[in-house]
């Protein structure tokens, strides 16, 4: 099992292209959203609200307790 991080996503700094690079994703993931693409109807607000809301929780809180908690039971001295 490899992680980046074993402890919380909180825990240590990522770098500064991380970051970056993420912010980009959202920000071109969320204009791609909005705009009226041919053949896909663009999002209203609240619903493109509803998915930020939502994929934060589950990647966040989630997926990132469940990651801890797994290194923790299969890598007992790792945390």
């Amino acid at each position: 099992m490899s992680a980046r991080e074993r402890r919380w996503l909180w825990a240590t700094l990522p770098s500064r292209a991380l970051i970056a690079a993420v912010a980009a994703e959202v920000l071109a993931g969320t204009l791609l959203t909005v705009v009226d693409l041919p053949g896909l109807r663009p999002l209203v607000w609240w619903q493109t609200l509803a998915i930020f809301v939502f994929a934060m929780l589950a990647c966040l809180g989630v997926n990132d307790a469940l990651k801890v908690a797994l290194i923790k039971w299969r890598v007992p001295g790792a945390v």
